[in-house]
């Protein structure tokens, strides 16, 4: 009687020996079975070598072997390295399975093991230690422009460092190698250029407004409230002021002004890249 698939997939997909690289490819096998009901003969036999080799007994992983991989996963974890976390994963799901490393996984090992050695960890602590109330302060704006990035546009940029974040904001620090790759990125690199720029548009002064900002996708991304503006209607406005608060994004020009448009009530806020000097 043949056996039933959807059993083996569950077994597999259980056992804490299989490698990452494994359990994406059992992972497509079983998203095909599930949409055609069946699986090739090709595909079928890919899945019972699998379960073949899981079927032998775990191996015990040398006890010094267990402590070095756990620490480094766990190093790894508070470097936001999903990369390393997973390789460690793999490495340990081979050794569960009675397979020693290849030369090239044992080269890249010993790298990590020299990464987030005991020296490298003393060196952690004391940045950590020295952070420093300026480096939170940034890190707290970077955390608040990507949660209402993500918010709006529905994705999950810094997801991680914001969770860290906010389960310990005066204790979550990022470590050294993270917050210089993170600090050097080119929109984090204009975040805080905006922030540290100068008043273009002083108050009491009148704009009008670039062509640019009759595109209704610019409206929809840059207003926080008041009137949209339209081709034909709007075109001039006083300047309020330029709040002291972050950019809505992160982009050449993306400093905010609150101006009041002729025949408006209600302040709205636009981008610096879409006005310009009115001329009266």
């Amino acid at each position: 009687m043949a056996r039933r698939i959807q059993p083996i997939f569950d077994k597999i997909l259980a056992d804490t020996r299989l490698s990452t690289r494994d359990r994406d490819f059992v992972t497509s096998l079983q998203a095909y079975y599930k949409r055609k009901k069946m699986l090739t003969q090709g595909r079928r036999r890919a899945l019972l070598t699998i379960e073949e080799r899981l079927n032998k007994p775990v191996q015990a992983i040398d006890p010094a072997m267990d402590i070095l991989t756990g620490k480094l996963s766990h190093r790894a974890d508070l470097d936001n390295n999903t990369w390393a976390m997973g390789f460690i994963g793999d490495i340990r799901a081979r050794l569960h399975g009675g397979r020693e490393m290849t030369p090239g996984q044992k080269a890249v090992f010993d790298k990590l093991v020299e990464q987030y050695s005991d020296e490298a960890a003393a060196q952690a602590q004391n940045w950590a230690k020295n952070f420093g109330a300026d480096n939170r302060a940034k890190l707290a704006k970077i955390v608040e422009y990507y949660k209402a990035l993500n918010g709006r546009i529905g994705e999950q940029y810094y997801g991680k460092m914001i969770n860290d974040f906010d389960a310990d904001p005066e204790g979550y620090t990022p470590t050294e190698s993270y917050w210089n790759k993170l600090t050097s990125k080119g929109q984090i690199v204009t975040l805080f250029a905006i922030l540290a720029s100068g008043t273009k548009y002083a108050p009491g002064s009148f704009v009008s407004f670039r062509t640019s900002w009759m595109s209704g996708y610019n409206q929809r991304r840059a207003v926080h409230s008041g009137p949209h503006l339209k081709s034909g209607g709007h075109n001039c406005a006083l300047v309020i002021e330029a709040p002291d608060c972050l950019p809505i994004n992160a982009v050449k020009g993306g400093k905010l002004y609150s101006i009041l448009l002729f025949g408006e009530a209600v302040p709205t806020l636009i981008e610096e890249r879409h006005i310009k000097k009115a001329k009266m």
